[in-house]
C-alpha cells in the first residue's frame, strides 16, 4: 500500500491493531493537544516541532508519536 496521505496511514495503524480490540475504534491524528490533520493532509507536511508533537489517537487512547 502506497502511503502518501494521512488517509492512507491511519489505514496502516488501524490493519497493525487488527489483533486487538482497538481496530474497529476511530483512528484521529492531531499536532499539539488540539489540532486535529486532515485525511487529505500529505505524509510530507507530517513533523514534529519542539511544542508540537504529533499525537495517534485510537479511540480514547492517546499515543505521543515521535518522528525522527
Amino acid at each position: 500500500m502506497k502511503v502518501s496521505k494521512v488517509a492512507n496511514l491511519v489505514e496502516i495503524i488501524k490493519m497493525q491493531l487488527q489483533d486487538e480490540k482497538s481496530s474497529d475504534k476511530v483512528v484521529t491524528l492531531r499536532r499539539g493537544e488540539s489540532q486535529v490533520i486532515s485525511s487529505e493532509t500529505s505524509v510530507d507536511e507530517l513533523y514534529n516541532t519542539k511544542n508540537q508533537a504529533l499525537h495517534v489517537v485510537v479511540g480514547k487512547h492517546n499515543i505521543q508519536l515521535y518522528l525522527l
